[in-house]
């Protein structure tokens, strides 16, 4: 039975795990933590790890920021500092075999669609909570891909102008105030400390968590009114705390939405493949490139 290696790349570490040809994980998942410089050597130690505990038959790689159509490099990726980076080659290269290339939310995209939340949905709407934002959206059993396989790639709208600059360079971006580390940052708390303190009812925990909330449904509330998906899945590290802000999200988001007055917002839902979705999505990818190059 072979063995893909999936890699997900965030914006402060970068996760890894075998997967065989059934989509059943082979080991346990690592990752890597960086501090953005320094993402490339992450990345180098990382797959010299991974081949230490199997021998893969090709890498899938789930990147950030703004890809090439050919999908073999990094265009731009803001929080990693990283332009025109030959990602899939560099890979290739480590490991000796091929490597395939898609973005981050895409690839946990893929595996909410085909082992988690988005199974049963006719449409979706996948966002990714980390560092930064990602975004990808699920029509008709496929994620979209877009005329430059960017769909969905949101985190980077202007919704807080003049407010924060982002680490892309401009101002005000949807990133900047609703990813889960503009959370961390507005709470100054570590996510468990943040997470507790909410849970105990504190005030001013629950007030930043509001706020926060808010946010992030300005920025939500334009995609769910452009594209009605069914289901919106909430993914990402910050996936395991969604029982906080879930049902508030939702309220958030109908105030905003006119629809919502006559057919209602869709169901919210945490990732059912979690904070892991990212890293099986990109073995999935593995798993697809090859069945495609066999053809």
């Amino acid at each position: 039975m072979s063995e893909y290696l999936g890699i997900d790349v965030g914006g402060s570490s970068i996760k890894f795990s075998l997967m065989d040809d059934s989509g059943q994980p082979t080991g346990q998942p690592f990752s890597i933590a960086h501090s953005g410089h320094d993402s490339r050597g992450a990345l180098e130690v990382g797959l010299h790890r991974a081949l230490t505990e199997g021998t893969p038959s090709a890498v899938g790689i789930g990147s950030p920021g703004y890809l090439s159509v050919d999908r073999k490099h990094v265009l731009f990726a803001a929080n990693l500092g990283w332009s025109n980076f030959p990602i899939v080659d560099f890979v290739s290269q480590i490991v000796g075999v091929p490597a395939f290339l898609d973005g981050d939310a895409q690839v946990a995209a893929l595996a909410e669609l085909r082992l988690g939340a988005a199974r049963q949905a006719k449409s979706a709407l996948y966002l990714s909570l980390g560092t930064g934002i990602g975004c990808s959206v699920i029509v008709g059993g496929k994620v979209l891909a877009g005329a430059h396989g960017m769909a969905g790639n949101a985190g980077h709208s202007p919704v807080a102008r003049n407010l924060k600059t982002c680490a892309c360079g401009k101002s005000g971006c949807w990133e900047t105030v609703a990813s889960a580390k503009a959370l961390i940052d507005m709470s100054e708390k570590s996510p468990l400390d943040f997470y507790a303190a909410c849970q105990q009812a504190d005030a001013d925990a629950l007030v930043i968590l509001d706020e926060w909330v808010e946010w992030l449904a300005l920025g939500l509330t334009p995609l769910l009114g452009l594209l009605d998906p069914q289901r919106v899945i909430i993914g990402g590290a910050i996936s395991e705390y969604s029982d906080l802000f879930v049902e508030r999200l939702a309220v958030a988001c109908s105030s905003h939405l006119l629809g919502a007055d006559y057919v209602g917002v869709p169901e919210f839902v945490p990732a059912q493949c979690g904070a892991h979705a990212g890293v099986l999505g990109a073995a999935l990818l593995a798993i697809d490139g090859m069945a495609r190059s066999a053809k």
